[in-house]
């Protein structure tokens, strides 16, 4: 049986991850596979992601290297990092990680092609954002990418930043949320979401958007349920 692992970099994108494989392959199934989860301290991990996004991204690949290494001493034979802004750093983790490693980023631009969307909302941290880790291959494929302009980007990643530590959003901030939603629907058009954040996938859903939500953390723990399913699905 395939083993999947998780490097846990916040908790709740983590936790909704575990959820979807087990909840997935149990309606395809009737089982799951074994699935371990490793994870380090968030303060480290956010303190990484910062140090990333100022072009010094060692203190990140070590810490991810450091998880993926246990994952795979562990049993792990496949392992997701629930985790947009670590993929800041994905291509050389691929490189070096002694378990394969299934790209958060991927999934999203194959359902994007699937669906043949052609412009898409893209909120999440800053890292997201000022990477263009989906904005250009999506590009590639002729997709047009809008994302939040500086000032509602910068909002967006204190709250995310925040409810990293502390695991929940307040009322109010749901709502500012919310309206910078609407402020960038208002002066663009796309028809489509990515939402790049575990912590707003319960805000900007498809009900309140009105548009299709791709959530890149189900994608994700999707793409690693297929790669363990065939050797599950034998037994």
């Amino acid at each position: 049986m395939n083993v999947i692992g998780i490097t846990a970099v916040t908790s709740k994108a983590a936790a909704l991850s575990y959820l979807h494989i087990v909840e997935t392959s149990l309606t395809q199934t009737g089982k799951h596979p074994e699935i371990i989860v490793q994870s380090s301290s968030v303060d480290l991990c956010i303190q990484a992601i910062q140090q990333a996004m100022q072009n010094k991204p060692l203190q990140l690949i070590e810490l991810l290297l450091y998880s993926l290494t246990k994952l795979w001493e562990a049993g792990a034979t496949v392992a997701i990092i629930p985790n947009n802004s670590s993929h800041l750093v994905i291509e050389e983790i691929a490189k070096q990680s002694p378990v394969k490693c299934i790209s958060i980023i991927d999934p999203v631009i194959e359902k994007c092609k699937a669906e043949q969307y052609r412009s898409t909302c893209i909120i999440g941290p800053s890292a997201v954002t000022k990477s263009k880790m989906y904005e250009s291959p999506l590009a590639n494929d002729g997709i047009n990418v809008v994302t939040p302009d500086s000032e509602e980007q910068q909002f967006l990643q204190d709250v995310i930043f925040d409810a990293s530590k502390k695991g929940n959003i307040d009322e109010e901030k749901k709502q500012e949320v919310k309206k910078i939603f609407k402020k960038i629907q208002a002066r663009n058009s796309f028809d489509s979401v990515i939402v790049s954040c575990s912590e707003l996938t319960d805000i900007l859903t498809s009900t309140f958007t009105g548009l299709p939500v791709i959530n890149p953390f189900q994608l994700q723990a999707e793409a690693s349920l297929r790669h363990a399913t065939p050797l599950l699905a034998a037994e």
